[in-house]
């Protein structure tokens, strides 16, 4: 793997698990906008400390993921009294709206940054330390299952680079032949699972 090492990542499993708790749980329940700012910010510097210029691409499509969910939330939340514009049967488009809208896309945003950079701090190995002895089975199942989504993703894309290489990806032909190649990537990942 390309990820660099932080500082962060060495430390105790404890206190990784028990910031990443509390990341999640306060992304989640403060609603206040600086809070949100500073938590995105916090979430998207430490993602590219973690991943380095891979992050960069998964960091550009969360913009319109943020753009999407906010222009779309005062499209159905008509609470408000600052009318931007009416649409669909004089529904109101408020400006309400339109700040809570953008204060869920921010709260959505980075709790999937945290949990990004969740992936990489917390490995398979500390989750198994922290909760090994309390449920030993349960912990073993979701080290396992946690472990696989990597691989899973790993192998997805040498099988994609392999069909590449000789015609016949996804990515290529009609959406007939693009569909049929698309399954023939699935049916190989499920004979490889």
């Amino acid at each position: 793997m390309n990820e660099k090492k932080d500082t962060f990542s060495t430390f105790h499993p404890v206190i990784n698990f028990t910031f990443y708790i509390g990341a999640f749980l306060l992304g989640m329940m403060l609603i206040h906008p600086v809070f949100l700012a500073v938590s995105a910010i916090t979430a998207a510097a430490f993602y590219i400390t973690v991943k380095g210029r891979k992050a960069k691409s998964f960091l550009f499509g969360m913009i319109p993921l943020f753009l999407m969910l906010s222009f779309i939330n005062p499209l159905f939340n008509t609470y408000g009294d600052r009318v931007l514009f009416t649409w669909w049967n004089d529904r109101p488009y408020t400006l309400e709206a339109l700040a809570y809208g953008t204060s869920l896309a921010a709260m959505v945003v980075t709790i999937l940054l945290w949990f990004a950079s969740y992936s990489f701090v917390m490995t398979s190995d500390k989750f198994l330390y922290l909760f090994g002895k309390a449920a030993p089975s349960v912990s073993l199942v979701l080290t396992m299952i946690l472990r696989l989504l990597p691989n899973y993703e790993k192998k997805i894309a040498q099988i994609g680079n392999a069909r590449k290489s000789i015609g016949m990806s996804a990515e290529n032909g009609t959406t007939k032949e693009k569909a049929e190649h698309g399954l023939t990537i699935v049916s190989a990942m499920t004979s490889w699972a």
